[in-house]
């Protein structure tokens, strides 16, 4: 009967250990959760935060998640793995025993050492103790003002949360565009008049110097020439780094992108395993993150199906990644920062006001695509690009000039 032991409760070791009790019915599986949660849904929090949803609607198992699937949760983070002893050890010292082990921790919010960070009203967004904090703060201090550094996704939801709770509020970011990583400028500018059009203060290519306190809390954000912006709440987003620090000892291959594992998911010790954010799959001289929340739980999925058999290597499947920003959803798929020179041609289509979509060609076949405002196509993209369908350029070229849903789910039928 092996032992399974898996630390981390999101959804690539939840995903995980699913599996593992499917494949094999008689092991045991032991969690370290080391957040006082259950299994959640991260995407979910800015609902929580703007008082959509409670926090009982974050939660993404019925409380009897755990005792049908006869898997056993430690309410407590895992300090130190010994991989020659095969043991990890809890910071209450509780020690277990494993035959196979998955880590799957994640990451966490990355906080620049500006003087003033640990003042209080200083906050991050990335977990529900964080949503929780920022919750409470706003409660308690009667937030009025609020600045957020950083300019991606999490940045640009924070500032929708406080929006919406009738703070105002100031996104500050080193980039000259928001969203950089994700959207082309055409995307970016689109949410940045949102955001403008509802009186959120942009001050984009602005670099932080440090932030302002007064009695212990945080009044504002210093920015270069001393320049201050004033706030009564600071959000920092300005990226997240793997949760690594506890196999600092372990031996373990670990570098600067995370725990480094193979094409299968196998650490540099064979009786161990990597999914999701905290890990780096190494393939060749290449490296190549987890980016998504979908693709964590594909590889957890795949974690469990190799820690019961013989291993299969994971293949990541077309890049996708959908959730909303601001005030609108949106989708990218495939190779969908490509560049806009040949091989690859980017046609830009007709799309009602307040929307943007554009289809990414390769020769003349669909490898990528961005979708924001209107993104009822994105599944049969989506699926175009998975199957390597072929597209006829002076289809698409024609197709400009119709509304894009009315296109891709129904004329013109054979444009894939």
């Amino acid at each position: 009967m092996s032992r399974y032991v898996i630390i981390g409760s999101g959804i690539a070791g939840v995903t995980a250990a699913e599996t593992i009790r499917r494949l094999d019915p008689d092991g045991t599986i032991t969690i370290y959760n080391g957040e006082p949660f259950p299994f959640y849904f991260r995407a979910a929090m800015a609902f929580y935060i703007k008082g959509m949803i409670s926090e009982d609607d974050l939660y993404g198992k019925p409380s009897y998640w755990a005792k049908d699937h006869r898997i056993r949760i430690l309410g407590e983070k895992a300090v130190q793995v010994h991989p020659f002893e095969r043991e990890v050890v809890g910071q209450n010292g509780i020690v277990e025993l494993y035959d196979k082990l998955l880590i799957a921790t994640g990451s966490w919010p990355f906080v620049s050492p500006w003087p003033g960070k640990d003042l209080d009203g200083v906050m991050t967004y990335r977990s529900l103790m964080c949503a929780r904090k920022t919750v409470d703060y706003i409660k308690k201090y009667k937030v009025k003002s609020a600045a957020i550094i950083g300019g991606g996704i999490l940045g640009v939801e924070f500032a929708e949360n406080f929006q919406n709770l009738g703070i105002k509020t100031t996104i500050i970011a080193i980039e000259e565009r928001l969203m950089e990583l994700l959207f082309d400028k055409e995307a970016s500018s689109l949410i940045e008049e949102q955001m403008r059009a509802d009186g959120v203060e942009l001050k984009l290519g602005a670099v932080t110097e440090g932030l302002s306190g007064k009695d212990g809390r945080v009044d504002g954000v210093i920015l270069k020439d001393d320049v201050k912006v004033d706030a009564d709440l600071v959000g920092v987003a300005i990226g997240v780094l793997p949760h690594v620090e506890f196999l600092e000892n372990s031996g373990l291959e670990i570098d600067s992108r995370g725990l480094v594992v193979d094409e299968r998911l196998r650490t540099s010790d064979e009786a161990i395993w990597g999914a999701g954010d905290v890990s780096v799959r190494k393939i060749g001289e290449n490296y190549f993150p987890c980016r998504t929340w979908l693709t964590a739980a594909e590889q957890g999925r795949q974690a469990g199906v190799n820690m019961t058999g013989t291993g299969e290597p994971f293949v990541e499947k077309v890049f996708f990644n959908a959730s909303h920003v601001y005030k609108s959803l949106y989708a990218v798929i495939g190779s969908f920062k490509a560049p806009e020179e040949p091989p690859f041609e980017h046609v830009k289509l007709n799309t009602p006001e307040g929307e943007y979509a554009k289809l990414i060609l390769e020769n003349g076949k669909l490898v990528g695509a961005m979708f924001v405002g209107g993104v009822a196509p994105v599944w049969d993209v989506f699926n175009a690009i998975a199957e390597g369908r072929d597209v006829d350029i002076d289809k698409v070229s024609g197709w400009r000039g119709h509304r894009l849903s009315r296109a891709l789910n129904g004329a013109p039928p054979t444009l894939f």
